[in-house]
Formats: C-alpha cells, sequence, structure tokens
C-alpha cells in the first residue's frame, strides 16, 4: 500500500490528475515484477535450458584454533556451476560442470578438495520418467550416470550448499511417488572422489574418479 500526501490549495490540477494516473501503474508494477532470467531470452527451443549460478566468497580467520598453526587466514572461493538439459517426451538428459577456485592463499593455508575441485564433470545423467507405474497417478523416475543426490534429512547424503564442493555419485538412482503420498526409493551408486593435479593452490584440474 502506498500513500501520497498533497496540498490541494497548492497542487494544480492537472498535476493531480497525472499523479491518479501513475500511482495505480506504479503499484501493479511493483507486485507483478519478477527477477530477470536468461531462459526469458528465448534463445533456445522449448526442450532445451540452460542455466548457471556462480558464488563468489571472502573467508578470513584470526587466531587460530588449528594445532601448529599460527596467525591469520584468508581466501577467496569461487563456485560456479553451468547446468544443460534436453528434455523429451519419454527421455531426459541433463549434465552440469562445477569450477571450485581458491584465490589469496598460501602455503600454510590449510587446503582440500571440500573447497578446491576446478573443472569438473560434476552430473551426466539419462532420466527415464513414467506415469502410472504400479498405480494410477503415480510418478516414477529411473536416472542413471553421474549425479547428485538430497536422501531423506540430507544428514547422510546432500548435494553440498555451503560447501565450496558438491559430493557426485556414480550409478542409479530409481524413485516412485504415488498419488496418496507414498514415496518409495532404491538407489545403488558410488562415492566419486574429488582429485586436483598437482600443487592444489594451483588450482589445476583432474578427472574425478569412483571410489569402492
Amino acid at each position: 500500500m502506498r500513500t501520497a500526501y498533497f496540498n490541494l490549495k497548492r497542487t494544480p490540477a492537472s498535476c493531480l490528475l497525472l499523479v491518479c494516473a501513475i500511482l495505480p501503474f506504479s503499484q501493479s508494477l511493483a507486485e507483478t515484477q519478477q527477477p530477470w532470467r536468461v531462459d526469458q531470452l528465448q534463445l533456445t527451443p522449448d526442450w532445451f535450458s540452460l542455466s548457471g549460478q556462480h558464488r563468489t566468497r571472502f573467508e578470513t580467520l584470526n587466531n587460530q584454533f588449528r594445532n601448529s598453526f599460527d596467525g591469520g587466514d584468508q581466501a577467496f572461493v569461487f563456485r560456479t556451476n553451468i547446468r544443460a538439459d534436453i528434455k523429451l517426451d519419454s527421455v531426459n538428459f541433463a549434465a552440469e560442470m562445477m569450477d571450485s577456485r581458491a584465490a589469496l592463499t598460501d602455503s600454510g593455508t590449510p587446503l582440500n578438495t571440500g573447497i578446491v575441485n576446478p573443472l569438473e564433470l560434476l552430473q551426466a545423467y539419462i532420466e527415464l520418467p513414467v506415469t502410472d507405474l504400479l498405480s494410477n497417478g503415480s510418478k516414477a523416475s529411473f536416472k542413471g550416470g553421474r549425479l547428485t543426490m538430497d536422501v531423506g534429512s540430507r544428514r547422510l547424503v546432500a548435494r553440498n550448499r555451503f560447501r565450496n564442493t558438491i559430493n557426485g555419485f556414480t550409478g542409479i538412482d530409481w524413485q516412485w511417488h504415488s498419488k496418496d503420498g507414498r514415496d518409495v526409493r532404491l538407489f545403488y551408486t558410488l562415492p566419486v572422489q574429488r582429485l586436483v593435479s598437482g600443487d592444489i593452490q594451483d588450482n589445476d584440474a583432474k578427472f574425478d574418479k569412483e571410489h569402492m
């Protein structure tokens, strides 16, 4: 709700009419305006979508809590994700690249692959959606390939949100949802071991591999 106050004795009638015309329009525009998205450009067909996300975070630490470390530390951490989806009538394809890097670090910075994992294929899978499987109104999907997962309360298996790298898995994932709210999920996966080439401070890429 927007309220405007005018001195009727000093405001010309033409100005009052103009304000009365603008206020409802501006209020309607504010209520309907949404954040701009790349897919609004409609440069790709309906069955193909391309999306991305970038995050930059500065971290600093004073009064080290780690044993045998002195002084403070700092780091700029970057995470960029680019994803492509192809959705057809009976099959879907998805691929996602992730680039996680660190800058302004030194030899004393305790870096690991929970922070750095440059230029990696995070996801590449095929998905088969099925409806009315086992019961009317049910929805099911079968995914196979390299993927990320959120399972249950996300305490044990999850797609990391705060951390600068994301856990990946290779295997199969089958989910079934009934119309009355019943859910079944079966999966068999291997965790993907994150790897870097050479000194981790150099941010050199190395293809991750499945870990038994």
